[in-house]
């Protein structure tokens, strides 16, 4: 480990809220900045001490002005970096060999990175990540890709936000809402009882939302 690398490490660890500045200023040679944003062992050990002081904002604010500074940024930065914050720092810093390289960072990461990409990767690498574990990804994609290919997968995925999305765009009497009768959100179910085949809302009287007061008056409504 380079020597001022070492110092910085030690100044983390006797570090206080109103000295953090101090670790944000200090001067890293970019290649020790590189092995400490990349290095699993070291940006562990810097992590763990300045969330002693604070939060991981703290850490953010320290490495994002440490990358500031960075004169040459490797691109497989991107690919080894341990802290997400720090990729969406780098991409907006333009630190990258060309705009398509955003698909690769969405197909690549699964933290926040990867809810920033999906704001701006292209159409194709949208369809690839649609069904990414998180969820925060999947209700980009689908509000990018809209409901015209996707409305079932909108209906049935495991998030509620992603279903209310879907259910604002489906069709009065749309086949798939008779699928719903499980459906636990009351947010969720005010819109889909008010969209099912209305021969089919019997099949929803053993669901609980059933009992609330605002429910009821809309099946009360479609009934008459």
């Amino acid at each position: 480990m380079n020597k001022d690398l070492e110092i910085f490490l030690d100044k983390a660890l006797n570090i206080s809220w109103k000295n953090v500045n101090e670790l944000s200023s200090f001067n890293l040679s970019d290649e020790s900045v590189i092995k400490l944003i990349t290095d699993k062992e070291v940006y562990k050990t810097f992590a763990k001490r300045i969330s002693t002081v604070g939060n991981t904002w703290y850490v953010s604010t320290i490495l994002g002005a440490q990358i500031f500074r960075l004169k040459n940024v490797p691109v497989d930065i991107l690919e080894k970096s341990l802290n997400d914050d720090i990729v969406i720092r780098i991409l907006r810093a333009g630190h990258f060999p060309d705009v398509s390289y955003i698909n690769n960072v969405a197909k690549s990461r699964t933290g926040e990175a990867q809810v920033y990409a999906a704001h701006y990767c292209d159409i194709e690498t949208l369809k690839e990540i649609r069904k990414s574990k998180n969820s925060k990804v999947r209700a980009v994609a689908y509000q990018r890709l809209g409901p015209v290919n996707y409305l079932d997968e909108m209906l049935s995925d495991r998030k509620k936000e992603v279903r209310i999305m879907g259910l604002e765009f489906a069709p009065i009497n749309y086949p798939f809402l008779s699928k719903m009768v499980g459906e636990l959100s009351l947010d969720a179910f005010r819109v889909l009882i008010s969209k099912v085949n209305i021969n089919d809302i019997p099949l929803f009287l053993g669901n609980r939302n059933m009992k609330h007061r605002f429910v009821k008056s809309v099946v009360e409504q479609r009934m008459q």
